[in-house]
C-alpha cells in the first residue's frame, strides 16, 4: 500500500492521523490528493477543496520550492527541502510554520509535504533576529557613536559614526583600541567608569577627550551595562557624542556674556564673579574703585554719541595702563568703570592707583578735532581699614563704593573719596528720609507744611510779601531740616512734586490775606528748582493753581537760583517766558553766589534780584563793595533788589543807605505758620493812609 492508499484507508486504520504534524500529498501544481487530521486541523476542513499553495505565504513563492524538491529527488537526495512561512487557516488565522517538501521517489509528479507549526521559542528567535537587524541598521545610521561589548571591557562593535569621531577604522577601536585613543589624562577616568558599570550594573555619564588624528575632540560618554548571557556575563554599550563644536560655541558665548562689546573690558556680570573669588581667596582684602567720568553727558550732547564712544575707548585704554597685572578692570555701564585691586597690603597702594587714574583721565583727548579735557570722580572701598570685622559681600562692596563716589561728586568732582562710617550712616539716613518723604508727598500728608517769612519794605517798614518755605515734621524722625530733605528731594526726583504741594499750600490762604486792610498787593514767593524748569507742564500747573484760588498772576513770585537757570539756559528761557505770560514775577535767588548768569542776565525775563545772605551777614560800613556793585548792576537793568538774612538794625540801615528797597530776615520775623501771619500783617503792614504818607 503506497502513502496515498495509507492516507485514504478507513479512519479507524489510518495511523497517519496519529502523526502530530500535517502531512499532505499533492501533484506538482498543488492539487491536494490526500491529507491527515493534523493538516486539516492546521489549515482547515476545506483543505481538499482548494489548491494547496493558496494556504501559504512563502518567501519567493512555492515554485522554486517545488523545483528544488524535484531536483533533489532526481539527484538521489532523500532530505526534504524546507522553508519557513505563514499558513492561513480557512477562518483567516495566520500561524508561523515550517514547510518541508519531498518528491515521491516512485512518482516524481507527486509531492509529500509536511507542515509543522512553529512554537514560541522560534518566534522569540525570529523577533530577536529582527531586533538585531534593526539595531544594526540603527547603529549604522544614527549620528551618535556607539561602542559595545558582550562581556568585559573589550569592545567588539563600533559603528561608522564612532570611527568618524575617533578618526580610525572600526578594527582599530575593537578590543582595547578605543581606550588607547582617549587623552592620557582622561583614559584612567574612563576605565574606572567602565569598571563601575560592569561591577555595579549602573549607568555612568562623563566628559572626556579623544585624540583624533586632526586634533583633540571633546566627547560626552554615556555608559550602560548589558548582560546578554545573564548577570554573570556583563558587557556595556557606550554612546559617544562629539560636543567639541557645541562647547567651543558655548565658550564663545560665555566669553561674550562677560565682556563689554564696546571696550572689550569685562562687564558687570564678570565683576560679580571676580569679586566673589577675591573675597573667597582670603589673601588680603580687595579694594574697589568706582570710577565715573564727570559731565560725560555734555560730550554726547555737544559732540555726538560717536565722540562719546571714542572717549570711552580712550579712557578704557588709560585705565588699563593704570591697573596692575593682578587687577580686574570692568566697564560697569555707561561712563562708569570699576577697578578691582587684589592683594592690597596697605592704604598707600590704593591712594597711588587712584592718583594715577585721576592724572591719566585729565590728559587732553582729541575728539573729532576738538581738544577735550575730561575729569573723573572715584569712590573707594577698602575693607582693610575702618571696619575690619564687617561681613563682606559683593553687593555691599559695590554699594559702598557707589556711596563714596556720590560723595566725591558732591564734593566738587575730579577727586577720590574713601568710604567711612559717617558716609555710610549719612547715606542710610538719606535713604530713610527719601522713603518717608516720598510717602508724605504722594499722600499729600499733613506732615508737610508751609511757613512764611515776611519780605519788608525797608523805607516804610511794612510787609509787601511772604516767602513760602517748606517744612516737614515726621512722626518718628521729628523735624527734618530743609537742608536735608530739600537735598534728598532733588536727588530722588521728588522736588517737582514737593514744589507743587508747597505752591498749593502757599496760595491757599493768600486770597484771604489780600483782603486785609493794606494787603491788596501782597504776594507770595515760592522757590522753584532746576528740575522744575525742565517740566513742560509747569506753566499750565501754575495757571491752574492761580485760577483755583482766584488769584491774579502778580500775586505770585517765583524764585530760582542762578545755577538752576543756567543748567539748561535754552529750556529755562522757554519756561520762564511761558510763566511770565501768566503774570508772576521772576526772581533770581541767592544772587552773587555764582557768576555764570551775569552775561545772560539782560536776556532773562527776570523782575527781581535777591542778594544772598552770605554777603549780608558780613556787611559792615567798610565792606559794602559787593552789595553796592549788585545794586548798581540791578539798577542799570531796572531790577529791584531784595536782601536776605538781615538780622540786625545796622545791616538794615546800611542796606537802606545803599539803595536796597526790600529785605527779609530774623530782624523782622522768623518763618512762621500761616496762623501767625494775620498778627504780623496787622503789625507790619500798616494802613493805606500810613503807606501813602
Amino acid at each position: 500500500m503506497d502513502i496515498v492508499d495509507g492516507l485514504q484507508a478507513a479512519p479507524q486504520l489510518n495511523v497517519i492521523d496519529l502523526i502530530p504534524v500535517g502531512v499532505i500529498v499533492t501533484d506538482v501544481v498543488g492539487n491536494v490528493e490526500a491529507t491527515n487530521r493534523a493538516a486539516r486541523d492546521l489549515l482547515g476542513p476545506d483543505l481538499d477543496e482548494r489548491a494547496f499553495w493558496e494556504h501559504f505565504d512563502l518567501p519567493g513563492g512555492h515554485e522554486p520550492l517545488v523545483d528544488r524538491a524535484r531536483r533533489a529527488d532526481s539527484s538521489g537526495r532523500v532530505a526534504p527541502v524546507e522553508i519557513t512561512g505563514t499558513a492561513h487557516h480557512s477562518v483567516g488565522v495566520g500561524v508561523p510554520v515550517s514547510v518541508a517538501v519531498r518528491a515521491v521517489p516512485a512518482d516524481p509528479r507527486r509531492l509529500v509535504i509536511t507542515v509543522r507549526q512553529l512554537g514560541e521559542e522560534y518566534r522569540q528567535a525570529i523577533r530577536l533576529k529582527a531586533f538585531e537587524d534593526r539595531f544594526e541598521q540603527l547603529a549604522t545610521t544614527v549620528p551618535t557613536g556607539i561602542l559595545s561589548s558582550e562581556f568585559g571591557m573589550r569592545a567588539d562593535f563600533a559603528n561608522e559614526r564612532c570611527t568618524e569621531i575617533f578618526g580610525v577604522a572600526a578594527d582599530e577601536l575593537v578590543g582595547f583600541g578605543w581606550l588607547d585613543r582617549m587623552h592620557p589624562e582622561d583614559g584612567l577616568v574612563v576605565e574606572e567608569a567602565i569598571a563601575a558599570v560592569l561591577t555595579e550594573c549602573t549607568d555612568r555619564r562623563l566628559g572626556a577627550r579623544v585624540l583624533h588624528p586632526r586634533g583633540e575632540r571633546r566627547v560626552e560618554l554615556h555608559l550602560s551595562p548589558v548582560s546578554p548571557g545573564g548577570v554573570r556575563d556583563v558587557g556595556f554599550v557606550v554612546t559617544v557624542d562629539d560636543v567639541t563644536d557645541r562647547l567651543d560655541l558655548d565658550e564663545v558665548l560665555v566669553a561674550q556674556s562677560l565682556q563689554d562689546p564696546l571696550t572689550g573690558l569685562a562687564n558687570r556680570t564678570a565683576l560679580w564673579q571676580h569679586l566673589e573669588r577675591a573675597l573667597a581667596e582670603d589673601r588680603g582684602h580687595p579694594a574697589v574703585l568706582f570710577i565715573d567720568l564727570d559731565d560725560f553727558k555734555d560730550i554726547n550732547d555737544s559732540l555726538g554719541h560717536s565722540a562719546g564712544d571714542e572717549l570711552l575707548l580712550v579712557m578704557a585704554d588709560r585705565l588699563r595702563a593704570c591697573a596692575r597685572a593682578s587687577d580686574t578692570l570692568v566697564r560697569f555701564g555707561g561712563d562708569e568703570f570699576v577697578l578691582l585691586l587684589r592683594y592690597v597690603p596697605d592704604r598707600s597702594v590704593v591712594d597711588r592707583v587712584a592718583d594715577r587714574i585721576l592724572a591719566a583721565i585729565r590728559e587732553p583727548v582729541d575728539l573729532s578735532g576738538h581738544d577735550t579735557v575730561v575729569t573723573a570722580s572715584i569712590g573707594i572701598v577698602w575693607p582693610g581699614e575702618g571696619d575690619p570685622e564687617r561681613q563682606l559681600d559683593v553687593e555691599g562692596l559695590i554699594r559702598d563704593a557707589d556711596i563714596a563716589l556720590f560723595h566725591a561728586k558732591r564734593s566738587g568732582k575730579n577727586r577720590a573719596e574713601r568710604l567711612d562710617a559717617e558716609m555710610r550712616d549719612g547715606t542710610q539716613r538719606r535713604i530713610g528720609i527719601a522713603g518717608a518723604l516720598r510717602r508724605a508727598v504722594d499722600t499729600d500728608s499733613d506732615e508737610l507744611s508751609v511757613h512764611f517769612q515776611p519780605i519788608v519794605d525797608l523805607t516804610q517798614g511794612h510787609i509787601v510779601g511772604l516767602e513760602a518755605l517748606a517744612r516737614w515734621t515726621h512722626p518718628e524722625l521729628g523735624r527734618v531740616s530743609p537742608v536735608d530733605f530739600i537735598t534728598v528731594a532733588e536727588e530722588s526726583g521728588l522736588i517737582t512734586a514737593l514744589a507743587r504741594r508747597v505752591l498749593d499750600r502757599a496760595l491757599a490762604p493768600l486770597a484771604a490775606w489780600r483782603e486785609l486792610p493794606g494787603c491788596e498787593d501782597l504776594f507770595v514767593a515760592v522757590n522753584m528748582s532746576a528740575r522744575d524748569l525742565t517740566e513742560p507742564r509747569l506753566a499750565t500747573y501754575v495757571e491752574d493753581a492761580l485760577a483755583r484760588f482766584g488769584l491774579p498772576g502778580e500775586a505770585l513770585h517765583l524764585e530760582l537760583t542762578e545755577s538752576a537757570i543756567m543748567t539748561d539756559p535754552a529750556m529755562s528761557l522757554g519756561t520762564l517766558g511761558a510763566l511770565k505770560a501768566l503774570g508772576p514775577s521772576i526772581a533770581i535767588d541767592d544772587f552773587g553766589t555764582g557768576y555764570s548768569s551775569l552775561a545772560h542776565l539782560h536776556r532773562l525775563p527776570v523782575d527781581t534780584i535777591k542778594i544772598d545772605r552770605e554777603f549780608v551777614s558780613s556787611l559792615t560800613p567798610d565792606s559794602t563793595a559787593m552789595i553796592a556793585a549788585i545794586v548798581a548792576l540791578a539798577g542799570a537793568l531796572g531790577l529791584p533788589v531784595v536782601a536776605e538774612g538781615v538780622e540786625t538794625t545796622e545791616q538794615a540801615a546800611i542796606l537802606t543807605s545803599l539803595g536796597v528797597p526790600l529785605a527779609q530776615g530774623y530782624l523782622f520775623s522768623r518763618p512762621v505758620a500761616a496762623e501767625e501771619i494775620d498778627v504780623l500783617l496787622t503789625l507790619l503792614v500798616g494802613s493805606p493812609r500810613e503807606r501813602s504818607a
